[in-house]
Parts: structure tokens; C-alpha cells; sequence
């Protein structure tokens, strides 16, 4: 599995301060934060942005809108330079279909997010 997906990655290099992802746009890769440090932000129903998270080396993301086929559920933005490699969304599934596990395991991290902005939106692409 691990062989299949480092084939599939595209090395992607970001400058501080940079929206990697933006709420509400097409879901189109699933991304592995290799170095460098990220935020995670939200918009609620009245357009204010809220800071939700802070992202490391070795983070996932993107994973909400791949697995389950909906639209970015937020903007992850740059602190620092970053390395971010990026799996495809037609590739991940794939691969998913091949190692239903990684799936599995995606969908059981998702469900552990304890922010309520992410549960309400979980519904939402349900």
C-alpha cells in the first residue's frame, strides 16, 4: 500500500502565508504535510473565519472532501515554507479500492475530530 501511494505523490513547495486548500471549493487531493507548519481555518454561516487547528510535519489533510466526495471543508494556509506532497483524488480512490483498510482507518480519524464546526460538516456531506 505504502509503495502504491509514495508513486502516486506530487512534491508541491509552499511560501508562508499561502492557502493550500480554500473551504468550499472542489476536493481534489488528499495531502501529507512533510515539512513546515500550517493552520487550519473555517468559515461559519455568517462568513467569520475561526482558526480551528494547527498542522505539523507528518499531518494529513484534505481527507474530508476525498472520502467523502464533497467540497473542501477548510482553507489550510501556510505559516512557514512548507514541502506538502499531494495524492490525487482519482488516485487515492484507486488505491482505496485496492486496500479498503485506508479508508476504513481515514474515516475512523475523521469521526475523532472534536471540533463541532467539523461533526456539523461531516453531517453536511453525508
Amino acid at each position: 500500500m505504502t509503495d502504491a501511494i509514495v508513486a502516486n505523490l506530487q512534491t508541491n513547495l509552499f511560501f508562508p502565508e499561502h492557502n493550500v486548500t480554500k473551504q468550499g471549493t472542489e476536493a481534489s487531493n488528499l495531502y501529507f504535510l512533510c515539512r513546515g507548519r500550517a493552520e487550519v481555518f473555517v468559515k461559519d454561516n455568517l462568513r467569520r473565519e475561526a482558526k480551528i487547528k494547527n498542522l505539523e510535519s507528518g499531518s494529513i489533510f484534505g481527507e474530508i472532501g476525498v472520502i467523502f466526495d464533497c467540497k473542501v471543508t477548510a482553507t489550510v494556509r501556510t505559516k512557514n515554507y512548507c514541502m506538502i506532497e499531494a495524492l490525487a483524488k482519482e488516485k487515492f480512490l484507486n488505491i482505496a479500492n485496492q486496500f479498503r483498510e485506508i479508508k476504513v482507518k481515514l474515516k475512523k480519524q475523521i469521526l475523532e475530530y472534536d471540533d463541532p464546526w467539523t461533526q456539523y460538516l461531516l453531517v453536511s456531506c453525508n
